[in-house]
């Protein structure tokens, strides 16, 4: 096998090391955090807090790998590191795939919704008070328009008076 080059070993070890470092602070939180709230894992869920324990440990073992490999330059340790980076390039960007076609569907389009899905919304009051308090700093007046509210227009929709007399959708600015 020929010579490696110092600077790419160099670079290769340091960035190993960098990940190990990262993951290595990602245990410790894990432990601190748990130590000080003890049912954090049933709050956030045990199968989150699996994952995070498990993320964190394989970001640790993998850089261990890695470095291990750069260092002692054995031709089967390099090529189960880079087995492995294959691996979590390909599960990565499978789960990009996914969540981006999630996050198109899961679009809300307000020129679909229909006036009686409106009116439904409005009348629950929870939705009116949250609507209400948010209203006043987005500067919007309703879901679709002012007319959602119907004859009993709140406080902070009446600014909306004086600037554009109640005209369009005032969903956003």
């Amino acid at each position: 096998m020929g010579k490696i080059n110092r600077c790419l070993k160099c670079v290769f070890v340091l960035l190993n090391a960098v990940f190990g470092i990262f993951g290595g602070f990602m245990i410790f939180g894990l432990v601190k955090a748990q130590a000080v709230e003890p049912q954090l894992p049933s709050e956030v869920g045990p199968w989150l807090w699996a994952g995070l324990w498990v993320f964190s440990l394989g970001m640790l073992m993998v850089s261990i790998l890695g470095e291990t490999a750069a260092k002692t330059e054995k031709t089967a340790l390099l090529k189960v590191f880079a087995g492995l980076m294959v691996a979590v390039m390909i599960i990565m960007m499978i789960l990009g795939i996914v969540m981006a076609s999630y996050r198109n569907k899961e679009k809300v389009s307000f020129e679909n919704i229909s006036p009686d899905i409106v009116g439904e919304m409005m009348a629950k009051n929870n939705v009116r008070e949250i609507l209400n308090n948010a209203q006043g700093p987005l500067q919007c007046c309703g879901i679709m328009s002012y007319q959602d509210w119907g004859n009993s227009i709140p406080g902070s929709c009446k600014w909306i008076l004086t600037m554009c007399c109640y005209s369009g959708n005032m969903l956003l600015p």
